[in-house]
C-alpha cells in the first residue's frame, strides 16, 4: 500500500499546488478560525486525489495490479489522515512560535484545532463511502453540505465545545471517548468503501 500513497501524494504535489499552499497558510495564521479550517480543508485531500484517478481512468488499471480493494481504499484514508496530521502539526508549530514572539492566538484556539480534527475525521469518514459509491461529484456535494452543517453545528455549540475540551479531569476521559468513536467510525467507513469500490470494479 505503500506505492499507492506515494502516488497518491505525488498527484497532490504535482497537481494541487494551490490547494496545499492554502492549507499551509491557513495552518500558520495566528487567528483560530484559519487554522481550524486549514485542519478541516485539509480532510478534503482523498476526495481530490479521487477526481484526479477518475478523469485519468486509474482504476482500470488498477484493475490489473495485485491490489486489493483495502489497499486502495485505505491509501486514499491514509492520505486523509497525513493531511490532517500535517495541517495539525502546522498549526500547533505556529501556536509555539507566536506565543514565544508574544502574539497570542485568538481564546481557545487550542481547543478548537481538536474539534477541528475531530470535524476532518468525521468529514472523511462520511464522504469517502459516498465517493466511493456514486463518484467524485456527488461525492462533493455531499462533503459541502457536511462542511455547511459541520461549521453550523461547530458555531453553535462551541462554547460547549470548549467545555468538554478544556484542561480537567473529565475532559480527559472524554477525549479517550472522543478518540474511540472516531476510530470506530473511521474503521466502519473504511469497510463500507471497500465494499462500494468491489461492488463499481466488478
Amino acid at each position: 500500500m505503500k506505492a499507492l500513497i506515494k502516488k497518491d501524494i505525488f498527484t497532490v504535489l504535482k497537481s494541487m499546488k494551490v490547494f496545499l499552499v492554502i492549507i499551509i497558510l491557513f495552518s500558520i495564521i495566528p487567528n483560530f478560525s484559519a487554522s481550524s479550517f486549514a485542519v478541516v480543508y485539509a480532510s478534503m485531500l482523498p476526495l481530490t486525489a479521487l477526481a484526479y484517478d477518475e478523469r485519468s481512468k486509474w482504476d482500470t488499471l488498477a484493475a490489473t495490479m495485485p491490489y486489493s480493494p483495502w489497499q486502495i481504499v485505505g491509501s486514499k484514508y491514509a492520505l486523509g489522515y497525513l493531511g490532517l496530521a500535517g495541517s495539525i502539526l502546522l498549526t500547533l508549530a505556529a501556536q509555539g512560535a507566536t506565543r514565544l514572539l508574544g502574539v497570542a492566538f485568538d481564546a481557545a484556539s487550542s481547543e478548537s484545532v481538536l474539534y477541528a480534527a475531530c470535524t476532518g475525521l468525521l468529514m472523511t469518514a462520511l464522504s469517502l463511502p459516498a465517493a466511493f459509491r456514486f463518484g467524485v461529484e456527488k461525492g462533493r456535494l455531499m462533503l459541502t453540505a457536511l462542511m455547511l452543517v459541520c461549521i453550523l453545528a461547530v458555531v453553535l455549540l462551541s462554547d460547549r465545545l470548549t467545555q468538554v475540551f478544556s484542561a480537567d479531569t473529565s475532559a480527559a476521559s472524554l477525549r479517550i471517548a472522543a478518540l474511540i468513536f472516531f476510530a470506530a467510525i473511521n474503521a466502519a467507513s473504511i469497510a463500507l468503501s471497500a465494499k462500494f469500490y468491489e461492488k463499481r470494479r466488478h
